[in-house]
């Protein structure tokens, strides 16, 4: 459109979009800058909808003060389930309806995005990764602490955040503490008080996280617990289960990659993947212990309502520092159930977060994708578990009597 101005006016005869035309432009430019702030499901969240922190008003009214206004470093500090996340990504989603562009990463996410630009096929170079991330206008650390601590990734972060402390720049970063035990390098940017404000959240007993009401550790099952000799096994086949215990406290000492219990119902298997989950709950970790079938019905429940918690949980299981799967079975048969299944194993597979799953069923009977996953050696140990059910005294595999403990076939085609 032409605006009506004068001949004499120097907007005389220029095109200017109409208020409608602007209108579409800018709800454009919001779209767009939420897609690259990578935040995700938790695009949607406000400050009105931290409902858990409204008591604690002071911290609520530094963040509201630093979405306006982000000026140096904020850190975030709280246990699991304290909504420091969510608190950071409402800082993001406010700075995004200013226009104003945000980038919003995991500490594990991250480093593994870094990674990945090595590679012969990568679209995005290293250079131009790196230089995104230190120099965007707001960087967001989520979960800084829980990622693998790795020469290289603690030089990576050292030299992002060391870059954006000494620019200035406004940074997020969220961790569950204690800001002592991250390198130095980094803490003692964190905790500097002419650049960084330091916000404490405390537990929060109202409200769970997402996903969280689907934990069913069962506080008994640790490795004290765990009677190889109960069932009376002799011979290979109590080699074979002291095997399956060695591997399972090997990996709750150092879980990295992903470990896989094949067995029987009644074998044990539940029980090693179960003591692990306790292990590392002691030691801090943030951990899911989750009966498959009882995920799979609660995101059935969900069809056919919008439902932001259950997008939140899946999202929630896929960045969740050690996820158990237990009772991985028929249930996952169906197409359904294998492509919800697979948007989070495929996360956890691009970021190899720590993941345990138990099954009764044979590697054959999987969904290709799933078995793809599990044969990488690079990432996965499979392990069968040879030991009956100690209920009915029924084998896994039904036709096997020797002591072999890992296999690779090829699943059915489907």
């Amino acid at each position: 459109m032409r605006r009506d101005v004068p001949v004499s006016h120097p907007d005389f005869g220029d095109l200017f979009a109409c208020s409608c035309t602007m209108a579409r432009f800018d709800a454009e430019r919001q779209g767009r800058l939420t897609k690259l702030s990578n935040l995700g499901g938790l695009g949607a969240v406000t400050f009105a909808s931290l409902s858990n922190l409204a008591a604690q008003s002071i911290l609520m009214e530094a963040s509201q003060s630093y979405a306006t206004n982000p000026n140096g470093w904020l850190v975030i500090v709280g246990p699991a389930g304290s909504g420091k996340t969510r608190l950071a990504a409402a800082i993001a989603n406010e700075r995004i309806a200013d226009g104003q562009p945000v980038f919003f990463v995991t500490v594990a996410d991250l480093l593994d995005h870094l990674r990945s630009t090595f590679a012969p096929d990568s679209d995005v170079g290293y250079d131009q990764m790196f230089e995104q991330v230190r120099s965007t206008p707001l960087l967001i650390l989520d979960d800084l602490g829980n990622e693998s601590a790795t020469p290289w990734a603690q030089e990576k972060l050292a030299q992002i955040l060391g870059h954006r402390y000494n620019e200035k720049l406004p940074t997020i970063v969220t961790t569950k503490g204690p800001i002592s035990t991250v390198d130095e390098r980094i803490s003692g940017r964190l905790t500097d008080p002419t650049v960084s404000r330091i916000l404490t959240l405390q537990p929060n007993p109202q409200r769970d996280e997402p996903g969280e009401h689907l934990d069913t550790l069962v506080p008994g099952m640790t490795f004290d617990t765990f009677d190889a000799a109960g069932g009376g096994l002799k011979g290979p086949i109590r080699q074979n289960v002291d095997s399956a215990f060695r591997l399972a406290t090997d990996f709750a000492e150092h879980p990295e990659g992903w470990v896989v219990f094949l067995g029987a119902h009644g074998s044990g298997k539940t029980h090693l993947a179960a003591a692990i989950a306790a292990r590392r709950r002691e030691e801090g970790d943030d951990v899911a212990f989750v009966l498959v079938p009882k995920l799979l019905y609660y995101l059935r429940s969900t069809f056919g309502q919008p439902s932001r918690e259950a997008f939140e949980t899946i999202d929630r299981l896929s960045r969740i520092g050690l996820l158990v799967l237990d009772d991985l079975d028929e249930s996952g048969s169906s197409k359904w159930a294998w492509d919800t299944l697979d948007l989070i194993l495929n996360q956890r597979t691009l970021t190899r977060l720590p993941t345990v799953l138990t099954t009764t069923m044979s590697p054959e009977d999987m969904d290709p994708r799933l078995y793809s996953r599990l044969s990488d050696i690079r990432l996965s140990t499979i392990f069968e578990i040879l030991a009956p059910d100690y209920r009915t005294g029924r084998t896994y595999p039904p036709d096997r009597s020797d002591s072999g403990t890992r296999r690779r076939t090829k699943p059915k085609t489907r």
